[in-house]
């Protein structure tokens, strides 16, 4: 049965835009749905007043915005991540490329010997046998993209760069935050570490009055033995801290780029945990997506999928190319210059697939799953943004909450060990109860010290959870690929 080619090109066109699917951005409620507020946000703090530049510098720590500056230029992770943005900004060029005619030079010499043995041959070739042949000239190639293929692959290829440069981003805050994280807990376990020095000086100065009261016949064998458990049990927590306050510089060191022992003598005096307030505003969900890097990732992956979607649909239509060459050839040198050794063609080319078998349908069909994956993971990366923002407003806020009931308990568990002193110099309790006394004062110190680096640490995954921090970096790539 014969098909004309207008019912070929009607089925072709019906075949399109039968399996073209509608961009489900568009048709997603989603952005809709945003919440007007974050459920969790403080009352006192502004909605619009936004301003997450160089957080870091709120905590009024030099030593810690020296780490942060220093981290951003030699870590190595971050490193990688701007050599993955030059590595797909190269392939942008190269899609960019196939938009524009391809001119080629071509040249060659050519010297053979035909065989003698041979029934047909022309008379010349029986007197000589050995040519030579010469050749220059130039070559033309250009596709017309009538369609839109080569377009929408170059759409897709510069897409794909945008989210490789916006991952830079994230991987540009998650440092930030961490070498931050990682400094309040170095100086919270330092702190700690020295008041575990200091009750053991305590506990040591006791369990040798009560080994002298013992050994007088005024304490008894048993008290002695609770005190020197008392004092071993807090020498075993030593080596914790001391370890803790290790992998601390190590890790900084790491995220500095340098070796796990580089900053141990930088970082070796104890310091007070930075504190910082959140003074800024929170803004509003929406807010989120001009910022986040992980959600303007996804969303340029969204774009470059639609893009490739497009480029696989363009694969139905005919591809039309324009050819040339220009040049000259000859079989002696002496004359390639001779206009009569001039050659040149031009003309253009069509190719149009009419059967393979499926598979241009079938790579449509994946590309359009692929585009419904795209959206499901930018909707899915709006909702993960949304819930990790509200998840460290309550954290910050109930954090700030037992703060505040450990700064209570630290004020009467310290009026409680100044009573128990007093009594004690009177005689009207044993040295047992001071022990007791001291213990739990201790133990609140060191929670309080536990909860100020909380929630300095609520306080950071806030910021990098609100997308903040980039924007004071934007030139380190440069930076970075000048010291590489």
């Amino acid at each position: 049965m014969k098909i004309s080619l207008h019912t070929f090109v009607l089925s072709a066109c019906v075949t399109f835009f039968a399996c073209t699917a509608k961009n489900p951005k568009a048709d997603s409620q989603l952005l809709n749905q945003l919440p007007q507020d974050y459920e969790q946000a403080p009352s006192d703090v502004p909605r619009s007043d936004v301003d997450l530049v160089a957080w870091w510098k709120t905590f009024n720590d030099p030593l810690l915005t020296s780490l942060v500056e220093r981290a951003v230029l030699q870590n190595h992770d971050l490193r990688i991540a701007i050599e993955r943005v030059e590595q797909v900004l190269a392939d942008k060029r190269i899609a960019r490329a196939h938009l524009f005619p391809t001119i080629s030079i071509q040249g060659g010499y050519e010297k053979s010997k035909a065989s003698r043995g041979t029934l047909f041959v022309a008379p010349p070739i029986l007197e000589d046998p050995v040519s030579e042949s010469y050749l220059a000239g130039l070559n033309f190639d250009w596709e017309i993209d009538l369609f839109g293929r080569v377009r929408n692959e170059f759409r897709a290829a510069r897409a794909s760069a945008q989210a490789v440069d916006e991952a830079r981003r994230g991987v540009l805050i998650s440092l930030i935050a961490e070498v931050v994280r990682t400094y309040a807990e170095l100086r919270a376990n330092q702190i700690r570490l020295n008041l575990a020095r200091e009750n053991i000086l305590a506990l040591e100065e006791s369990v040798e009055v009560i080994r002298t009261r013992q050994q007088a016949g005024l304490s008894s064998e048993l008290d002695l033995a609770r005190a020197e458990t008392e004092l071993s049990t807090e020498k075993s927590v030593l080596p914790t801290w001391e370890a803790q306050v290790a992998q601390n510089m190590h890790r900084l060191s790491v995220l500095l780029g340098q070796m796990p022992n580089s900053l141990a003598s930088e970082l070796m005096n104890p310091t007070a945990i930075p504190q910082g307030q959140f003074v800024t505003g929170t803004g509003i969900p929406a807010d989120l997506l001009k910022r986040r890097p992980d959600i303007r990732q996804a969303d340029f992956e969204l774009a470059a999928q639609v893009a490739s979607a497009g480029a696989a649909k363009a694969d139905f239509f005919p591809t039309i190319s324009l050819t040339g060459s220009l040049g000259r050839s000859s079989i002696d040198y002496d004359t390639l210059n001779d206009s009569t050794s001039q050659f040149w063609s031009f003309g253009p080319q069509l190719r149009w697939p009419i059967f393979s078998g499926g598979k241009l349908l079938a790579n449509i069909r994946k590309q359009n799953s692929k585009l419904n994956q795209a959206m499901l993971q930018y909707e899915q990366v709006v909702i993960r943004g949304l819930e990790e923002t509200e998840n460290t407003l309550i954290n910050l806020r109930k954090e700030g909450e037992r703060r505040a009931q450990l700064e209570h308990s630290f004020q009467t568990s310290k009026h409680a060990l100044s009573l128990a002193e007093e009594q004690y110099e009177y005689g009207l309790i044993d040295l047992l109860a001071v022990i007791d006394a001291r213990r739990k004062f201790v133990t609140v110190q060191d929670q309080l010290q536990v909860s100020k680096a909380q929630e300095t640490q609520h306080l950071v995954m806030l910021y990098k959870a609100l997308g903040g921090g980039w924007e004071q970096f934007e030139q380190a790539k440069e930076a970075v690929l000048n010291n590489l």
